[in-house]
């Protein structure tokens, strides 16, 4: 639309439109609003399944803008790589007067006397050059998400969300029958959504940011990055991050090691399935964020680990950073390990048969077999001077045999009240490999600094 709103469509006036199915793509609103989405005065926009990409405001609501008593009610969409002066893919607005020069104010981007609720939804890698760069709400406007997942969009201020503290001024009453807003500054509700990994220039409000000295945001049962008050059973996300499958490329399913895995609200859940179409509570609680955990591939034999790297582990760019859930993986063959230091959670990491863990990579590049050298490229198991580093315990039952096998780490600072500091065998029989063991200590019990077996016949080479 050139010189006007609405890129690829307009809804005004008293208007209720449903749209089911829809790809809204590369249109653009020159000079003004709602570069895929204008909706406006009075109006109902609905849409289920579908996605809004690539659209351009110059001005604001990159993907959809909502404006002055309008409500949206989005089900099952994918709103991305959307561009808007603000609010790059969402701007929720409401009126404005300017007394003095009698015109009407719209906001960028904005929630003001409008209202979206979102659920199942994604919101990501939107830019907004200014404020909001998955949504800016402004004039007395709100928004409710419910398992939806803002991400990796960016603004100068509030890369996820941005609520404006301006509110709606007097309205004149010679217009006042037609216009309406209320006084309230503009607030998000959050329910089992996730907002983490957006990105601010201006350093203020990576997740959320409020124009008020106070939070009016309400979140609930959800994982928004920076947070610490676990109240309303919100997530303290210090240390954590999602744990997407593939952050960089896209694809923000949760690992089964994601904290937001079975970890929402039940009673926030008003669909049967999630953003792809998958079951929704296929455990016992509801996983926050758009996606529902689903299970993970077995196609792929040889499994990568790097120190910090976050993917699901199906190739050296895609690393995981988890050597536990690589190795209990169905169908994994290789576990193949970067050069780094490891630190095992819940007293030890475990081997299981038709396994092998190898250390020894480079932590750079896309290394083979051939590149591997536990000399050069020093791969640590540690158990940071408080754990255990391999517990292997199993019943006579379920014992552990030759085929899982140990290759190229150093075992060190290991530590165990009792048997075994760095190593614990018990019905197991690994076979370890170009292994070193050091300055690990086994206090009390039955001792074995190193390595305590217990109906075992472990196989030991070049160790």
């Amino acid at each position: 639309a050139k010189n006007g709103s609405g890129g690829g469509i307009i809804s005004t006036e008293n208007s209720n439109l449903q749209l089911l199915n829809v790809n809204i793509n590369n249109n653009t609103a020159e000079g003004d609003h709602g570069g895929g989405i204008w909706n406006g005065i009075n109006s109902i926009l609905k849409i289920s399944k579908g996605i809004i990409k690539n659209n351009i405001a110059d001005n604001e609501g990159g993907g959809i803008y909502n404006y002055l008593n309008s409500e949206s009610y989005l089900e099952y969409l994918e709103i991305t790589d959307n561009t808007a002066y603000r609010g790059g893919g969402i701007c929720n607005s409401g009126f404005g007067f300017d007394q003095n020069s009698g015109t009407s104010l719209g906001s960028a981007s904005s929630n003001g006397g409008a209202y979206t609720l979102a659920e199942n939804c994604i919101i990501a890698r939107n830019l907004a050059r200014s404020d909001g760069g998955g949504v800016y709400n402004n004039f007395s406007s709100k928004l409710e998400l419910i398992n939806t997942t803002v991400t990796a969009n960016t603004a100068k201020y509030g890369g996820g969300i941005y609520n404006d503290s301006e509110k709606c001024p007097p309205i004149p009453d010679d217009i006042s029958n037609y216009y309406s807003c209320n006084d309230d500054v503009s607030t998000s509700e959050v329910k089992n959504s996730i907002i983490w990994g957006n990105i601010v220039t201006g350093n203020k409000g990576k997740a959320i940011y409020e124009g008020t000295s106070n939070f009016n945001s309400t979140i609930y049962s959800s994982f928004i990055e920076g947070n610490v008050n676990t109240e309303n059973d919100n997530l303290n996300t210090t240390y954590l991050n999602p744990s997407f499958i593939d952050f960089a490329n896209g694809d923000y399913h949760i690992l089964p090691n994601s904290p937001c895995f079975n970890n929402g609200n039940n009673d926030y859940v008003n669909s049967q399935t999630d953003v792809a179409g998958n079951s929704r509570i296929k455990n016992s609680f509801v996983d926050i964020g758009a996606y529902e955990f689903q299970e993970l591939s077995n196609d792929f034999p040889i499994r990568y680990v790097k120190k910090g790297a976050i993917g699901v582990g199906t190739n050296w760019a895609n690393a995981s950073g988890d050597l536990q859930l690589m190795i209990n993986l169905p169908g994994v063959k290789q576990v193949w390990v970067a050069e780094g230091t490891y630190i095992p959670a819940n007293n030890g990491f475990k081997l299981k048969n038709n396994v092998s863990v190898l250390g020894g990579f480079p932590n750079t590049g896309n290394p083979t077999l051939n590149n591997r050298n536990s000399k050069d490229y020093p791969t640590i198991l540690s158990g940071n001077d408080t754990s255990r580093i391999i517990t292997n315990n199993n019943s006579i039952n379920a014992k552990l045999d030759s085929s899982a096998v140990l290759n190229g780490f150093i075992l060190q600072n290991g530590f165990s009240i009792g048997n075994g500091g760095a190593m614990f065998n018990n019905n197991s029989s690994p076979t370890i490999e170009d292994i070193i063991f050091i300055n690990n200590v086994s206090e009390g019990g039955l001792g074995g600094g190193a390595v305590y077996n217990s109906t075992s016949n472990p196989i030991f080479k070049n160790c």
